[in-house]
C-alpha cells in the first residue's frame, strides 16, 4: 500500500514536470532508459520519486529492492548535473547516498555502507558545513558501523562530532543526544572501558525515561546494555536487575515471543548462573 501510494503520487509529480500524458508504467520505463528526458529538473524529480519510492520497500525490510531504487535514484540524479559539476553540488545526492549506507549497513555489508557514508559527508560538510545536523547524522551512523567492526578509537571520534553537533542543535537533553551517547557507551564497552561505558548508557537512560516514557523500548534497549556492562564487571545480581527491568518493557513494547524478549532472557539465565 505505502508502495502504490508514493509511487502515484510521485509519478503524478514526475508528469506535471515533463509536461506529458504518459501512463505509468510507460513513465516507469523511460526512468530506466540511459536516452531519457535531458531536463535537469525532471531527472531530479524522477530521482527524488525513485529514493522514496526506495525507501518504501526499506520500511518493510526489503533490502534488495531498496538499494536497486536507491541506486538508479543516484543515476538520474547524477545525470541531471550541469556539464563538469561534480558530485558535491546536490544535497540530494548525498541523501541518497545516505540512506543507501544505511541500507547497506542493515544488509551487514559494513565496507560499501561505510563507503557510502563518506561519500555522504565529504558533500553535506561542503556545502551545508561542519555544524549541519545532517553532517551529525552521518557521523552518527559511521561511528556506529566502526563500532559493530571494533575500530573503537575512529568510532568514538565520530560519535563525539555527532554528539557536539547535536548538543549545539537541540542541548544536552534530547533523545538524539542519548541516541549518541548510547552507541558511545558501546564503543566504551568494547574498549574495557567498563565505568565510562555506565556513565553513557545511565545518561541515555535519564534523557530517554524523561523524554520517552518509562515502557519505551529505547530505554529497555539502554536497561539491557548496562545489564551487559555490569555482567562484564562481575556484578551478577545488579546485571540481573537490569535484565529483568529490560524484560519487563520489551515484553510491552513487542510482545513474549518476540527475540529481543528472548534476547534478554538468555542474558538473565547467563547471569543466574553466577
Amino acid at each position: 500500500n505505502a508502495y502504490n501510494q508514493t509511487k502515484k503520487i510521485i509519478l503524478r509529480k514526475v508528469k506535471l514536470s515533463a509536461g506529458t500524458e504518459y501512463s505509468d508504467v510507460e513513465l516507469m520505463k523511460q526512468l530506466s532508459e540511459d536516452n531519457f528526458c535531458k531536463n535537469p529538473d525532471l531527472l531530479t524529480e524522477a530521482g527524488k520519486a525513485l529514493h522514496l519510492i526506495g525507501a518504501s520497500f526499506g520500511c518493510h525490510g526489503k533490502l534488495k529492492k531498496e538499494m536497486e531504487y536507491y541506486n538508479e535514484a543516484l543515476r538520474l540524479k547524477r545525470a541531471a548535473l550541469p556539464k563538469r559539476k561534480i558530485e558535491y553540488e546536490s544535497i540530494s545526492i548525498s541523501d541518497t547516498l545516505h540512506c543507501l549506507g544505511f541500507s547497506h549497513d542493515n544488509a551487514g555489508n559494513w565496507s560499501d555502507a561505510l563507503f557510502c557514508y563518506d561519500k555522504a559527508l565529504s558533500i553535506r560538510t561542503t556545502l551545508l558545513g561542519k555544524d549541519d545536523l545532517k553532517v551529525a547524522e552521518t557521523c552518527h551512523n559511521k561511528g556506529a558501523i566502526l563500532c559493530e567492526m571494533g575500530s573503537c578509537e575512529a568510532a568514538m571520534e565520530f560519535l563525539e562530532e555527532a554528539l557536539r553537533i547535536r548538543i549545539l542543535h537541540f542541548g544536552e537533553d534530547h533523545e538524539m543526544v542519548a541516541d549518541t551517547q548510547q552507541w558511545m557507551g558501546n564503543v566504551m564497552r568494547e574498549w574495557g572501558d567498563n565505568d565510562e561505558a555506565l556513565e553513557y548508557f545511565k545518561e541515555a537512560i535519564r534523557i530517554k525515561k524523561a523524554k520517552l516514557g518509562e515502557n519505551n523500548e529505547d530505554v529497555a534497549n539502554a536497561v539491557h546494555n548496562i545489564g551487559v556492562v555490569l555482567d562484564d564487571m562481575h556484578k551478577y545480581p545488579l546485571a540481573l536487575d537490569c535484565y529483568k527491568e529490560a524484560f519487563r518493557i520489551r515484553e510491552i513494547c513487542f510482545g513474549h515471543e518476540s527475540l529481543q524478549v528472548a534476547d534478554t532472557l538468555s542474558c538473565a539465565g547467563n547471569s543466574c548462573k553466577f
